[in-house]
C-alpha cells in the first residue's frame, strides 16, 4: 500500500508544479446487517430480537458492490494532468484493517495532442477498454504498469500497456544471504497488453489480449435499457482469472483457500477432494463435491457439482450449491 500512496503523493506534487490543483472525492459504504432471533435463553425465558454488527456481511455479497469505496481525483487547473485513486474494502466488518493494501488503483496521468492521447503509470484503473458486458473483463484494471491510450476518432480508443503483474519470477545467477538463487521478474512479451473499445449509440465493441495468454472480446447492444451482450474470454493456465491463493467472493466457486465459508457443510463425509467426474447422469447433476474447473479456469478453481445450469444450458436446473446461494440472497432481502 505504501508504494502506491508514495506514487500518488509524488504525482500530486508534480502536478502542483504545473498549475493549480482541483481535488474531487466521492464514494459510498454498503454492507449487510445480519439479525438473529433467540426464542429462549438458558433459563427457558423468551428473549427479544438481537442484532450484532460483527455479523455484517462483505460488500461483495451484494453482487459485486463494495463494502466501502472512496474515489478521488487530483486535477490540474487545465484538466490535462492528474492523479486518480480508489480505496476499496470488501471484507467483513470485524476483520477491517486500514493498514492492509486496499488500494484498488492509484495512477498519474497526462493528456496531449489536443486530448487525443492519454498516458499514465501506477496501479491502473481501466477507464478505457474494459468490457461493458456482464463480466466486466479487463486485463489492466488493478494492475501495476504504464499505458498509453489514443482516440483517433470519436468513440474509438486504442490502448497499449506494459503490465508488471503478468511477469513470472525467474532464478538468476546470484545468491541471496541464505545461499539460495535470487528470483526476479524480467520484462518480456508477457508484459504487453493491447486492446480497443468502440462505442456508437447503442453499440459497444471491445477486445484486448496480453502476451501472457489472456484475451477477451465483447459486443453490446443496449436499446431502451435492455442489455444484449456477446462475450468471450480466454486465458492460458499460466495466468488464471482467479488467483489460486485468494478465495473468490462468488458463493458457488472456490479455490479451497477458505472452503469453510462455501459449501463444505454440504459435502458428504468421505467425498474425495478434488472430486472425480461421474459417468452417471443423475450423480452429474446432484452429487455435491469439489469438481475442478470453474470461473473460466481449467485448474485451481472448483465448482460444487459436475454439471449445473451455471455451467451448461442442457442442465434443466440449478445445482444444490447454487440453489443455496440464491436462497441466501433472497432471504437476506426479504426476511
Amino acid at each position: 500500500m505504501k508504494k502506491f500512496l508514495t506514487l500518488a503523493v509524488a504525482a500530486a506534487v508534480l502536478s502542483a508544479t504545473v498549475s493549480a490543483l482541483t481535488f474531487k472525492v466521492d464514494g459510498y459504504a454498503r454492507a449487510g446487517l445480519t439479525s438473529t432471533l433467540n426464542t429462549k435463553n438458558k433459563d427457558g425465558d423468551k428473549e427479544a430480537k438481537t442484532v450484532s454488527t460483527k455479523q455484517w456481511l462483505a460488500g461483495d455479497y451484494f453482487g459485486g458492490g463494495s463494502r466501502l469505496r472512496l474515489n478521488g481525483d487530483i486535477l490540474s487547473d487545465d484538466g490535462t494532468a492528474g492523479v486518480k485513486f480508489r480505496f476499496q474494502y470488501t471484507g467483513s466488518f470485524e476483520d477491517f484493517d486500514i493498514t492492509k493494501d486496499e488500494v484498488k488503483y492509484v495512477y498519474a496521468w497526462g493528456k496531449g495532442f489536443d486530448g487525443k492521447v492519454i498516458a499514465g503509470a501506477g496501479k491502473i484503473g481501466d477507464k478505457y477498454i474494459s468490457s461493458d458486458g456482464w463480466e466486466g473483463f479487463s486485463l489492466i484494471d488493478g494492475k501495476t504498469g504504464v499505458f498509453a491510450a489514443y482516440t483517433p476518432i470519436e468513440g474509438l480508443t486504442l490502448l497499449a500497456a506494459v503490465v508488471k503483474d503478468y511477469l513470472v519470477e525467474e532464478e538468476i545467477a546470484e545468491l541471496d544471504d541464505n545461499g539460495n538463487y535470487k528470483k526476479e521478474k524480467k520484462f518480456d512479451k508477457r508484459a504487453g497488453v493491447y486492446g480497443f473499445k468502440y462505442s456508437a449509440g447503442i453499440l459497444t465493441v471491445d477486445a484486448a489480449f496480453s502476451g501472457a495468454g489472456r484475451f477477451y472480446a465483447n459486443v453490446n447492444l443496449t436499446p431502451s435499457n435492455l442489455l444484449a451482450a456477446l462475450e468471450y474470454a480466454y486465458e492460458s493456465e499460466d495466468i488464471p482469472m482467479y488467483p489460486h491463493d485468494v478465495e473468490p467472493w462468488e458463493k458457488n466457486i472456490t479455490t479451497l483457500v477458505d472452503f469453510d465459508s462455501k459449501w463444505k457443510s454440504m459435502v458428504k463425509k468421505g467425498t474425495p477432494i478434488p472430486t472425480p467426474l461421474s459417468k452417471k447422469a443423475k450423480e452429474a447433476v446432484s452429487k455435491v463435491g469439489v469438481f475442478e474447473g470453474a470461473g473460466y479456469s481449467v485448474k485451481g478453481v472448483y465448482r460444487g457439482v459436475q454439471d449445473c445450469r451455471m455451467r451448461i444450458n442442457e442442465t434443466p436446473d440449478f445445482c444444490p450449491v447454487c440453489k443455496q446461494a440464491l436462497t441466501d440472497i433472497i432471504d437476506f432481502y426479504t426476511k
